[in-house]
């Protein structure tokens, strides 16, 4: 069913199953924790069979609905519970595309399906290329689309034009031509070719504690700094990284700026004094910017963010500065 698609890089699927390995043996902890306390039995009672799904998929490759329905109700009791958070986490779209786009946190709850997939068992769905059956399996309902949900999942979602996806389907539209709400219509069957954000982009989080939960991402974690560090030059066809957040958090501006050096492949110290910075309107808001052979890093404020529309005008002209040609979409060429 899938077989046309470009197969996702041997060397991002690498990252993937290294990073499912250590989620492994952190679930193992959590499993194998003894207290009786009400949550802490709702946390083994999830910690259990996704660890036991992980250990399958290791060995295999291979992937059931009926593998992956982790009870709903243990799940929501464990909700808020942080030992859960997967700092191994990946990305949704293309790992092909050129643009990448780094953002600061995912928006789910953790009583929800999006949890589910995208915290918990996204890596157990890239590694076994799962198909659409899979994830509608897990939600108990018919399969809406002929497209692995890893790959496309606005054919689920269907993002409205206000959210993050929709921003960046926006700027994609504003730089190469196009209208962003056509990248987000559901693209459902291989044979649809139409322009698709998720055939542009890779979309990723820096951090993997929802955006409720701000309040215990004062410090980033270096787990996940050090698994985001792996993972952006195991995507081979990136050229530009767009990374955008709340700039007035330095800390996370420090780590961003480490993965921009690791990115481009420079000591840190040159893109620190290098990084060209500007301010495109009377708003005290910045575009940071550095180019470095043919590849590209441009941080902005958050897609969500209130700024002068002369902001986002000029990050358009420094995206196709910085990746004058538009992605290349589901064409992109096997790594292999």
């Amino acid at each position: 069913m899938n077989g046309a698609l470009a197969p996702a890089p041997s060397a991002y699927l690498s990252v993937v199953e290294a990073g499912a390995r250590r989620y492994l043996e952190h679930l193992r902890a959590l499993a194998g924790r003894s207290s009786r306390a009400p949550r802490e039995l709702a946390l083994r009672e999830v910690a259990r069979p996704l660890a036991r799904l992980l250990e399958n998929v290791l060995r295999t490759r291979r992937l059931t609905p009926a593998e992956v329905r982790i009870p709903e109700a243990p799940l929501i009791r464990a909700e808020g519970h942080p030992e859960l958070l997967n700092p191994w986490a990946v990305g949704l779209g293309n790992p092909l595309a050129p643009f990448l786009v780094l953002g600061p946190e995912p928006e789910y709850a953790l009583d929800r399906f999006e949890f589910l997939l995208e915290g918990l068992l996204l890596q157990a769905l890239w590694l076994t290329n799962a198909d659409v059956h899979v994830v509608a399996g897990v939600l108990e309902r018919p399969a809406w689309s002929e497209l692995p949900f890893q790959r496309y999942p606005n054919d689920l979602y269907l993002a409205p034009s206000r959210s993050t996806w929709g921003r960046v389907a926006a700027l994609i539209a504003r730089a190469w031509g196009g209208d962003g709400r056509d990248l987000l219509r559901p693209k459902l069957t291989e044979s649809n070719t139409a322009p698709h954000l998720f055939d542009d982009a890779y979309l990723l989080d820096l951090s993997t504690v929802p955006a409720a939960w701000r309040s215990i991402t004062a410090a980033p974690a270096s787990e996940r700094e050090a698994f985001l560090g792996e993972l952006l030059p195991a995507l081979p066809e990136t050229r530009l990284l767009f990374i955008h957040g709340r700039q007035e958090d330095s800390e996370w501006s420090t780590m961003r700026t480490r993965l921009a050096a690791r990115f481009l492949g420079l000591p840190l110290q040159d893109v620190t004094d290098c990084l060209q910075t500007e301010r495109p309107t009377r708003t005290w808001d910045e575009l940071h910017w550095f180019l470095h052979g043919d590849r590209g890093v441009l941080f902005s404020v958050s897609l969500h963010h209130e700024v002068d529309e002369g902001y986002w005008e000029r990050a358009v002209e420094i995206i196709r500065m910085l990746m004058p040609e538009r992605p290349r979409g589901p064409a992109a060429r096997s790594p292999d």
